[in-house]
């Protein structure tokens, strides 16, 4: 995932001449940090990018709150199907029970 990050320009890293192994400053480690906590709360690398590039984090402010409102509407969805399922439950736990 690291060459990939590096492939779209998230972080940078810096060869040595007759070194096979890539080498990454504190600045491109923070960065891998930040890239890593922001894919665990399921932002997008396009998101992320842009995150990583806004210097004055309005964008940034604008990209978490969109990512709030799908997280609320995703809890939303999930509610109602566990209500469904639960309803379906109570049913079948009701057809059981007389058929007993």
């Amino acid at each position: 995932m690291i060459r990939y990050y590096e492939k779209l320009g998230l972080i940078e890293s810096s060869c040595q001449e007759d070194y096979a192994y890539r080498v990454y400053d504190k600045s491109a480690i923070y960065r891998l940090q930040l890239i890593l906590i922001l894919r665990k709360l399921r932002i997008p690398l396009k998101q992320i990018e842009c995150i990583l590039n806004d210097p004055d984090q309005m964008s940034t402010l604008q990209i978490l709150r969109e990512n709030v409102r799908d997280i609320n509407e995703e809890v939303a969805a999930l509610k109602t199907i566990r209500s469904i399922i639960d309803m379906f439950i109570a049913h079948l736990d009701e057809g059981i029970n007389k058929n007993i």
